[in-house]
């Protein structure tokens, strides 16, 4: 196995034990450039919002989602902000929350 593939197959881990559906809306926590955010949302079809403090970040993950194609594009979703001041996080439209 792959260090590529390890990494994958963690975040499928991690994805089946927090039982991530293809319904649910889910909170990336500190993304980075949304590698395991990407990775999640081919395993499980869900709905992945990342949050990273960092600009640079976030232009960098649209950058790497463009060519996944349209499902991957439609289902993620970036921003660029403290992740314990964002109002949203108050409104429980996220059915799971993850941090790695």
């Amino acid at each position: 196995e792959s260090f590529h593939e390890h990494i994958r197959r963690h975040e499928y881990y991690l994805a089946s034990k927090l039982d991530i559906k293809d319904t649910d809306n889910v909170l990336d926590m500190g993304m980075g450039v949304g590698g395991p955010l990407r990775n999640i949302v081919r395993f499980t079809n869900a709905n992945i919002t990342g949050v990273t403090i960092n600009h640079h970040q976030v232009n960098r993950a649209k950058k790497l989602t463009q060519p996944l194609g349209a499902n991957v594009n439609e289902k993620t979703h970036y921003f660029q902000g403290d992740f314990t001041k964002l109002g949203f996080l108050e409104s429980g439209s996220f059915d799971k929350i993850y941090s790695i």
